[in-house]
């Protein structure tokens, strides 16, 4: 659908400038032209109709049927004011949850796709050199996860080969929150056929997803990564061995005039316009802990956490669920394993 609309566009307002929506024929189209003018047409009955002058092609004269029709028409407007057009009424329109708006080229690449499909341009950014991946590319398995060599933090990310001092460890795109109150709960009563009751005004503890986003305090944005075991990277400012750097372009949908804009400029993008990378700051042997300074805010949290925690009643007889499926050497059922038996 947005190579669709990206045609239209281009053949009814860019007309002669639009390569792949609209050409001027060659000399041999001309040619085939002329030559079927005056062609006799056969008629339903066999015979063979008068000259006319109608234009007509044989089967091996058709064109393919997605092949660029011939016009003689010109450039509407002007390729300065096309873009503009296209940047106000179609990228920044207010459809931001539209899949298809989403698939739109952005302006940096409009000029690229003046001469091919956006399919065709989209195919194009599929295909790499071995140069280009030499230089650029980064694979997504330099880390996997396992229990943390820090007491009591769960899981952590582990080096999964040697890492050199400077390498992009890890992809992360960013998915932005503009406003970071819509993670917030709230203890809210809806019982059947009545209203809604609670407190509005005073929200519970937010979502657990603010435990993983990086933000600032001073802003309402929030920024998601979804980069593989990125997650599960823990605080360390000790042994810290990576750092976080904007990602770039080039390797990246990491778009840097995009940081210039402000927060209330985000909420028309429905796709991640950032991106960031997770680079070592020294040689990483093959198995050891990464870890990320969270900054001396965090710890300073962190800290005072520590101090003026008090265990909740009943902690002493706590049971986690890891331990508690190691109590057992059976496995629970759902219940559609138990309408097919046992095992």
């Amino acid at each position: 659908r947005a190579d669709r609309l990206y045609r239209k566009f281009r053949q009814n307002i860019l007309g002669n400038h639009s390569g792949g929506g609209g050409h001027q024929p060659t000399d041999n189209n001309n040619k085939n032209n002329q030559k079927s003018r005056g062609r006799p047409r056969r008629t339903s009955g066999g015979g063979d109709s008068a000259p006319t002058a109608t234009t007509t092609k044989t089967d091996d004269e058709q064109p393919p049927p997605n092949a660029p029709q011939p016009t003689n028409s010109k450039p509407l407007l002007s390729e300065q004011v096309a873009t503009e057009l296209w940047e106000t009424f179609v990228l920044n329109s207010t459809w931001t949850d539209s899949p298809t708006m989403a698939a739109l080229p952005p302006k940096e690449d409009y000029e690229a796709m003046y001469e091919q499909t956006l399919i065709g341009f989209k195919k194009s950014k599929m295909h790499r050199s071995p140069e280009w991946l030499a230089e650029n590319g980064v694979c997504a398995d330099h880390m996997y996860f396992g229990e943390s060599t820090i007491r009591q933090a769960g899981h952590g990310a582990f080096a999964a080969r040697h890492l050199p001092e400077g390498a992009i460890i890890l992809p992360i795109p960013l998915i932005h929150i503009p406003d970071r109150k819509v993670l917030n709960m709230y203890e809210l009563h809806a019982p059947p056929g009545g209203p809604v009751t609670g407190d509005k005004e005073r929200p519970r503890p937010p979502q657990l997803l603010l435990n993983y986003c990086l933000g600032h305090r001073d802003s309402t944005m929030l920024l998601s990564p979804y980069g593989p075991v990125f997650h599960l990277i823990n605080h360390n400012q000790t042994l810290v061995n990576v750092k976080l750097q904007w990602a770039a372009p080039e390797r990246s949908q990491h778009k840097p005039e995009m940081l210039k804009k402000n927060v209330t400029e985000f909420e028309s993008y429905s796709s991640a316009q950032l991106a960031m990378e997770l680079v070592a700051i020294k040689d990483i042997e093959p198995g050891e802990e990464i870890f990320l300074d969270y900054g001396d805010e965090w710890e300073a949290a962190w800290q005072k956490h520590e101090e003026e925690w008090k265990p909740v009643e009943g902690a002493d007889t706590y049971v986690s669920a890891f331990e508690m499926n190691q109590q057992f050497d059976h496995v629970y059922r759902t219940e559609f394993e138990k309408m097919k038996g046992n095992y």
